[in-house]
């Protein structure tokens, strides 16, 4: 917004010629910092996610902008893209039939895989995934006489849905699960009786977002990094400190605009993370969570659901002060099943690295 105009001595003179821009330049300069880190690891982002990015940012700094709910409309996008010598590509759209993976792009993939974690520790290769469960136990088998038709079961529910994200290393270790209920405020007693070390957390769709991720990034993955036991020298240690300089970790998980943040990106350079980006319609090949351990989760979910409405005789949605019990009974699970993990990094060709478990589905 500054202007070069002359003065009545035919000097230049500097003049501030409308508003000034909502973000800094150093605040500019940090979002295209953020920009080139996620171009590098193959996470393009967004018109729309740069946006969602910048007001994400001004809320939880709680600042009132000029910006309607602080969302910066296409106008400021135009004039940040100006100011930081950006520019906008088109992707194209392609119908449904169309969107497969290839095998050159998974070939494409495992070449830049295999390169970013060569040297690395099985135990700092980790897989993240978002699920939703709802408080619908779900379809089940009866046994009935042949001929009988349509069979039908009375059970009451809401369909309240609840969003977990999960996170587990190739050595089969977990993360603590972090929770996300949708409220409008987050009580105490929603809390209580859940996995040790669960993070939780309220948002208005009842997803994860901007914020929640940023939280889980920072509360779950980065102490549990921090905490985790690898065997070097055939010897067990346990790091107490941050992470050696020298040590990369790798994050591998799907491209979702949400997920980053400024504060997440300066944390990984911190920390030597590493994002892997996922093909894109690919986690039912490249995703050790969704082939391997969301399935029987789900199985061991509808188990705990049904067996806690036989107990409580509920007619209504799980109470948000239950959940975590439930949670911690089925987290108990996860973890003494830690080779179904184990088994989708196997499956999916990263770790041991074997490209070929994936070309031939």
């Amino acid at each position: 917004y500054m202007k070069v105009v002359r003065s009545d001595s035919m000097l230049p003179v500097e003049k501030i010629v409308g508003r000034p821009p909502v973000l800094s330049p150093i605040e500019e300069g940090m979002f295209k910092q953020t920009l080139d880190h996620l171009a590098t690891w193959k996470f393009p982002v967004s018109s729309m996610g740069l946006r969602f990015m910048v007001k994400n940012y001004l809320d939880k700094s709680e600042r009132v902008t000029r910006f309607k709910d602080n969302f910066p409309g296409a106008d400021w996008l135009d004039l940040f893209k100006k100011r930081n010598n950006l520019t906008k590509r088109i992707v194209q759209r392609v119908k449904p039939a169309r969107i497969r993976v290839t095998a050159d792009e998974v070939n494409k993939f495992f070449d830049n895989y295999e390169a970013e974690i060569e040297k690395i520790e099985p135990a700092f290769i980790f897989n993240y995934d978002e699920t939703g469960i709802i408080d619908i136990p779900g379809a089940q088998d009866s046994i009935v006489s042949r001929g009988q038709g349509r069979i039908e079961s009375k059970v009451a529910h809401s369909k309240a849905l609840t969003s977990l994200m999960f996170c587990g290393n190739a050595v089969g270790d977990f993360c603590p699960p972090m929770v996300v209920y949708k409220a409008q405020n987050l009580w105490s007693e929603w809390t209580l009786g859940g996995p040790v070390d669960t993070v939780y957390d309220v948002t208005k769709s009842g997803w994860f977002d901007g914020k929640t991720y940023t939280r889980w990034f920072h509360e779950v993955l980065l102490p549990f990094i921090n905490k985790i036991k690898v065997r070097e020298n055939d010897l067990l240690l346990e790091n107490v400190k941050p992470i050696p300089n020298k040590r990369f970790i790798i994050v591998i998980g799907d491209n979702l605009d949400s997920h980053f943040s400024p504060e997440v990106i300066n944390s990984c350079m911190s920390h030597n993370i590493r994002y892997i980006c996922l093909v894109p319609n690919s986690t039912h090949l490249l995703q050790p969570l969704d082939v391997a351990v969301f399935g029987p989760l789900k199985t061991s979910w509808r188990s705990i659901l049904c067996e806690w409405r036989k107990e409580s005789r509920s007619v209504s949605s799980i109470p948000k002060n239950v959940f975590p019990t439930l949670l911690n009974r089925l987290f108990k699970e996860l973890i003494n099943s830690k080779g179904n993990l184990v088994s989708g990094f196997r499956a999916c060709g990263l770790h041991p690295i074997d490209r070929r478990h994936v070309l031939k589905r």
